[in-house]
């Protein structure tokens, strides 16, 4: 079941002598372990860190692996719930049940492998793929969306099932950092909702963005600046518990 495999990757098993499998490579797993050889558990694994991370239940990946049996179980169950209630943001269909009885392959055989079709017959007349930014270009992105590809609208009504399987990795993370950020505008007292933030203009946007990030991550390197971090950098620095998460 996936909330066995939840604690597995998150404590180990103490049965077998084994820490967590978050932290091993295949060759330390048991030969009798199959599902751990598979991509289905990382895989899986992944985007429910995601949702915990995005949606504010967790500060970081880190800090989900101190929680004692109890409380990880009980935030296995809010994440599973909120898949199961928004599963076509990040499945390809809905899941069968509201419980926490899920296979691992139940989720993983419903994680994207191809493009929609309507997306995959746009893309063969003009080839485009989820992009890799800066943070602060994908907060408009995420918002306004990308001129040289209108049809797209802005990237936060893209599903998994959009993009493919690879670019839905970026897809993922993205959507962790913008929820992120998003969240701070309205914990800040910036916007009044979630849609009060998506109908700001460009340019309100861009002025929301450096206090926005600096609240999100803090320290940064003195080298650098919300211009130079990818998207993708703030979402390894969210499962990092060297983050500062301010309130």
């Amino acid at each position: 079941m996936c909330d066995t495999v939840w604690t597995l990757w998150f404590h180990g098993d103490a049965t077998h002598g084994i820490s967590a499998f978050r932290h091993l490579s295949t060759h330390h797993l048991p030969q009798n372990m199959e599902i751990a050889r598979t991509g289905a558990m990382c895989s899986v694994m992944t985007l429910l860190v995601d949702i915990a991370l995005a949606q504010g239940m967790a500060t970081s990946e880190d800090a989900i692996a101190r929680l004692p049996p109890p409380q990880l179980r009980a935030l296995f169950e809010s994440t599973i719930q909120h898949l199961y209630v928004h599963a076509t943001d990040y499945l390809t269909g809905p899941l069968a049940q509201n419980d926490s009885t899920y296979s691992l392959h139940s989720i993983y055989n419903l994680l994207q492998n191809d493009p929609s079709p309507a997306l995959r017959n746009r893309v063969e007349s003009d080839p485009w793929t989820f992009p890799s930014t800066d943070c602060r270009t994908m907060w408009q992105l995420w918002y306004r969306g990308d001129d040289a590809h209108a049809e797209i609208g802005p990237y936060r009504h893209l599903k998994a099932s959009d993009v493919g399987r690879k670019a839905a990795w970026n897809l993922s993370r993205a959507r962790t950092v913008m929820t992120r950020l998003t969240n701070a505008a309205v914990e800040l007292g910036m916007a009044a909702s979630v849609e009060d933030v998506a109908a700001m203009d460009a340019m309100t946007l861009d002025m929301l963005f450096p206090a926005l990030f600096q609240h999100l991550i803090k320290p940064l390197p003195r080298q650098r600046n919300a211009h130079q971090v990818t998207y993708q950098t703030v979402y390894r620095m969210l499962k990092q518990t060297t983050l500062v998460v301010t309130k």
